[in-house]
């Protein structure tokens, strides 16, 4: 069940600091929408963060797919 999408929205008022608070969307083969919020250092590089993110989840939703058709040997 691979990530079919992904986007993000950044919180348009930055911390006093810098920082900046991100909503990512992950949307699966399904249409099912997977979110991840986070607080992103100065400078963080959204997209990549977005991206490994996306591989992560692709691969737990690959995991659990297995689980579920092995069952869990109980």
């Amino acid at each position: 069940m691979p990530i079919v999408s992904s986007s993000f929205a950044l919180d348009p008022a930055p911390e006093v600091d810098g920082r900046q608070y991100v909503t990512e969307t992950h949307v699966d083969q399904y249409g099912v929408a997977i979110t991840a919020d986070y607080l992103a250092d100065v400078g963080a590089d959204f997209n990549a963060i977005m991206a490994a993110r996306a591989v992560q989840l692709s691969q737990s939703l690959i995991d659990g797919e297995i689980e579920a058709v092995l069952g869990n040997g109980t």
